[in-house]
């Protein structure tokens, strides 16, 4: 499921063009060896079972620009927000039939690596 969701927002040039025409979009952490000054990392932690589940999605989104992790997150939220399930985020192997914004999280200064930081998070329905 993380592939799918990967490729669709990495799909969209608007986005790509904010992460700085990279591929800076992670699962649970950002590689070390690589150098990226704007990327966004996520998580995914169930919420039901059954033939049809839930999932929380998180997206952290972090960068030393403050403008820059503001546009991001609501290029995330344009992308992604869906109550009514018209976009369809699909692949071989997984269909997600709904998705939607479920809280903005907040944003902060990481003290450690002097970077901002923002959280929103999503419920998906596969």
């Amino acid at each position: 499921m993380t592939k799918v969701v990967r490729n669709y927002l990495l799909a969209d040039a608007q986005l790509k063009i904010l992460l700085d025409n990279k591929e800076a979009i992670y699962q649970i952490e950002k590689p070390k060896e690589i150098k990226n000054d704007t990327y966004i990392v996520f998580f995914l932690k169930p919420l039901s079972g059954g033939f049809v589940k839930d999932w929380q999605l998180e997206f952290r989104v972090i960068s030393y620009d403050l403008s820059k992790i503001v546009a991001i997150q609501s290029r995330l939220i344009k992308l992604l927000d869906d109550p009514r399930g018209e976009i369809i985020i699909k692949d071989e192997e997984t269909v997600i039939r709904s998705i939607k914004l479920i809280n903005g999280g907040g944003s902060w200064r990481n003290p450690e690596t002097d970077n901002f930081e923002m959280v929103v998070y999503f419920l998906l329905r596969v």
